[in-house]
C-alpha cells in the first residue's frame, strides 16, 4: 500500500480555510483516480515539530504505479492546481511524505 501523508500547518484563516478545504480541496483527493482510503485528522497536540500542525490528510493507492498515474490525471492536475488556492489561507506549505506500507 502506497500512502500520501500530509501535515497542514495552522491557518492564518481557520474558518476560510475550513471552508474551502471541505468544501473543494478534499472532495478533490477523493475523487483522483484509485484512491484507496482518505482520512482527515484534526492535530489536538504535538511534541517536538518546527510548527504547529492543524490536520493531517492521508490517502492510499495499491501501488506506486497507480499513485503516479493518478497524480498524473487531469484530477491530479486539479487538485495541484487547487494547492495554490490553499495557501491564501496557511501560515506556511504543507509537509508531504509518500510512504509504502512494509510487512502487512
Amino acid at each position: 500500500m502506497i500512502r500520501i501523508t500530509v501535515t497542514l500547518p495552522e491557518p492564518k484563516d481557520r474558518e476560510g480555510f475550513d471552508n474551502h478545504y471541505f468544501g473543494t480541496h478534499l472532495p478533490l483527493i477523493k475523487a483522483l483516480p484509485f484512491v484507496e482510503e482518505v482520512t482527515v485528522n484534526k492535530v489536538f497536540e504535538s511534541n517536538n515539530l518546527e510548527f504547529t500542525p492543524y490536520l493531517i490528510a492521508q490517502f492510499s493507492f495499491k501501488s506506486k504505479s497507480m499513485m503516479e498515474e493518478s497524480l498524473a490525471s487531469s484530477h491530479g492536475g486539479q487538485l495541484y492546481s487547487d494547492v495554490e488556492n490553499l495557501m491564501n489561507f496557511l501560515s506556511g506549505p504543507p509537509r508531504i511524505v509518500f510512504s509504502e506500507t512494509l510487512g502487512n
